[in-house]
């Protein structure tokens, strides 16, 4: 290829490239609007429903976005769980155990129908938290931990399921040892001073 053809070639590919990540990121940055706004994006967390509400944009346009709302065949699971857990001191296959001989209904449905009750799923419940009343964004990149402070938290963006205390004694068992901090948060008047939240195991 002659060296011109060859640069313009490589300089059209450097201006899409540019182009490509300048959408990422544009994408990214209205995600976090969002969350920080208290609109829920992707499935429902088990004992949820995320319904529709229309909202006005800057333009004038009406948008449909989603809030969580608490799904009353489903949310007192979740309570159950965070209380056998955080008071209980259950570890999470004792707790998928007791749900599967309770007959609770399953967290989600494969392909072969329901999915089983599982220490993993059990696991995403109580260290996930929505279930505060947070709509929370950016925790993981690439399937890896992020560092708390990189999250987008949008706290009392809905009604929460368990308190903040029962959270955060979820996380924190006798003799576990946790490996990181939930951002910390101020609470109530602009002078109060800010408190570490829960440790996620």
């Amino acid at each position: 290829m002659h060296p011109i053809v060859s640069w313009r070639a490589a300089r059209r590919e450097a201006v899409l490239a540019e182009h490509r990540a300048e959408l990422g990121r544009a994408g990214r940055q209205a995600q976090a609007d969002l969350i920080r706004s208290g609109y829920h994006l992707g499935p429902a967390p088990y004992g949820y429903h995320a319904l529709p509400v229309p909202v006005v944009d800057d333009t004038g346009q009406v948008r449909m976005r989603r809030r969580l709302h608490r799904d009353p065949a489903t949310a007192h699971t979740v309570h159950l769980i965070f209380h056998l857990r955080g008071s209980r001191h259950r570890s999470y296959a004792a707790i998928a155990r007791r749900l599967i001989i309770a007959a609770v209904a399953p967290p989600g449905y494969g392909p072969d129908g329901p999915r089983p009750w599982t220490p993993d799923a059990v696991r995403r419940i109580v260290t996930n938290p929505a279930y505060m009343g947070w709509q929370v964004w950016g925790r993981t990149s690439g399937g890896r931990r992020t560092d708390p402070a990189q999250w987008v938290i949008c706290v009392n963006a809905h009604e929460p399921l368990v308190t903040e205390l029962l959270f955060t004694q979820a996380q924190n068992l006798p003799g576990s040892r946790p490996t990181f901090m939930l951002p910390i948060i101020g609470w109530g008047d602009p002078g109060t001073p800010p408190q570490p939240f829960a440790e996620l195991p």
